[in-house]
């Protein structure tokens, strides 16, 4: 059963890169079963790279934090965030949550979309 995470602005694409950098940091001292739920879980396999790809969708309206989360995922040779599943504009709000929604709520449909590929990657879906 698998999980996706839906990582939003700067606080929660953080957060995300943490968790899965510490789910990667636990793996080795796993049994087999247990490291095999977890990348089951939270993961897909790469068989080109023979990496592990992260279950998430990143989303921020300013680039840096993303782009950031993905430069730092790739240099790890254990797993990344795939680049397919990350959604950002050239420039944010500001804090302005009014200006936010007013500019930005048309983006959740690109945001949907690339949930939905995600989705469709996945045998068997458990939750967000």
């Amino acid at each position: 059963m698998s999980v996706i995470t839906i990582q939003v602005g700067q606080c929660g694409n953080q957060i995300g890169h943490a968790f899965f950098q510490e789910l990667v940091s636990e793996y080795p001292s796993c049994s087999p079963w247990l490291q095999e739920r977890l990348v089951e879980t939270y993961f897909q396999r790469d068989f080109e790279s023979e990496r592990l790809v992260a279950n998430a969708v990143l989303v921020d309206m300013e680039p840096k934090v993303v782009t950031k989360c993905l430069a730092e995922s790739r240099k790890g040779k254990d797993w990344h965030f795939s680049e397919k599943f990350a959604h950002c504009k050239q420039s944010g709000s500001g804090n302005n949550w009014a200006l936010g929604y007013c500019n930005y709520a048309s983006e959740k449909e690109q945001v949907n979309k690339r949930i939905q590929s995600l989705l469709e990657r996945i045998d068997y879906f458990g939750g967000f």
